[in-house]
């Protein structure tokens, strides 16, 4: 397997923090040697924007902001009358104690959860999402054997070529018409969910949410601690801007005249 990676995902890696902000701190830094202004704006502007990405108190906001479904309960599934559970797939571990990639720590959160829906309602079950990197697409089935193997739930659709969302979404179309399936209990991240729903109702489907992997308060982030840079907050700020720019890009990408 060779590595590839996309285009639009090494600009958004790029953009966003911490590459951003550093950049922006490093153009900051040459620019003063001509321009000591304009240079000092830029450095304290992409430390700023370093410094709020790593605060509990932004990623709680912009958590906030994009976590916008609820939990769905167990009552909540059972009397939803879906025909399916639809679950996602994240990024691949690449750890050498499993002989080759298996599912990340963020696509067994989802899997979990989603053989808990299968369990709860007995609704048949689709694994989709392939390895963004891979090139060509990988051929294995990594979530449907987690799902069976580890889980011990049956997966009646599988797909391994997804790259993105969008992908999941147009598949999930062609996978469930077969069977004339449209209603689904669609399993992703609560962050990631609203950009998920979009996509699958723009293909037709009727999903109904079903997120996990939520972002609540934690301790360390309250009171004056809020303010304290914490690597975690870095990452869950990145993952809320990733869907940011992520649901723009979807939205252009959508526009009749882009195709």
């Amino acid at each position: 397997m060779s590595a590839e990676i996309p285009v639009t995902r090494l600009i958004e890696l790029l953009l966003l923090p911490p590459a951003g902000p550093l950049l922006l701190m490093l153009a900051g830094g040459l620019l003063r040697l001509r321009y000591p202004r304009g240079g000092r704006r830029l450095l304290l502007g992409g430390g700023a924007l370093l410094y709020a990405a790593m605060t509990p108190l932004v990623a709680q906001r912009l958590a906030q902001q994009l976590e916008q479904f609820p939990a769905l309960t167990p009552a909540a599934a059972l009397a939803a009358q879906a025909e399916a559970v639809v679950v996602l797939g994240a990024d691949r571990y690449y750890g050498p104690e499993y002989g080759g990639p298996t599912s990340s720590a963020a696509e067994l959160v989802r899997l979990r959860y989603a053989a808990t829906l299968q369990r709860l309602t007995g609704l048949p079950l689709a694994a989709l999402g392939g390895d963004a990197y891979s090139t060509p697409p990988s051929a294995d089935p990594i979530m449907a054997q987690v799902l069976e193997e580890e889980f011990l739930v049956p997966v009646r659709w599988r797909d391994n070529h997804s790259r993105n969302t969008l992908d999941n979404a147009r598949i999930a179309r062609e996978l469930l018409a077969a069977d004339g399936i449209h209603r689904i209990l669609l399993v992703t991240d609560a962050l990631h969910m609203p950009r998920a729903y979009a996509a699958f109702v723009a293909q037709g489907l009727q999903p109904i949410p079903a997120p996990t992997h939520f972002h609540p308060s934690h301790p360390l982030g309250q009171g004056w601690l809020a303010w304290v840079p914490q690597a975690g907050a870095l990452g869950t700020s990145r993952s809320a801007l990733h869907e940011l720019v992520g649901r723009l890009w979807y939205r252009l990408a959508s526009d009749p005249e882009n195709g």
